[in-house]
């Protein structure tokens, strides 16, 4: 299983972007900052088996992205494990998050 999207690699000499989180673990809802180079769209939440759960942002990127622990159809997600991914200028940031 693996957790990157198709043709992007993800790069451990690079530290000119990465995502950080306001609160981990987190039993309402967080957000997602982005440092470095800024994202040009939007971040994946990913549930423990690799399913997209949401996509977060507009798609207009930026460097902090509100999640409120639903799914895309606005359900409240179960607690558990997420990864939160995002790609800027070909390289990818990955996060992991606890909902409790």
């Amino acid at each position: 299983m693996t957790w990157e999207p198709l043709g992007i690699a993800e790069s451990p000499e690079s530290n000119e972007f990465s995502l950080s989180l306001s609160s981990n673990p987190f039993t309402g809802s967080l957000y997602v900052y982005v440092e470095g180079n800024p994202l040009s769209g939007h971040l994946a939440v990913y549930d423990i088996t690799g399913r997209l759960v949401r996509s977060l942002g507009d798609g207009q990127g930026g460097n902090m992205f509100p999640w409120d622990g639903r799914d895309a159809s606005g359900n409240e997600v179960p607690a558990g494990t997420y990864l939160i991914q995002g790609v800027s200028a070909g390289r990818l940031a990955s996060v992991t998050v606890v909902k409790l």
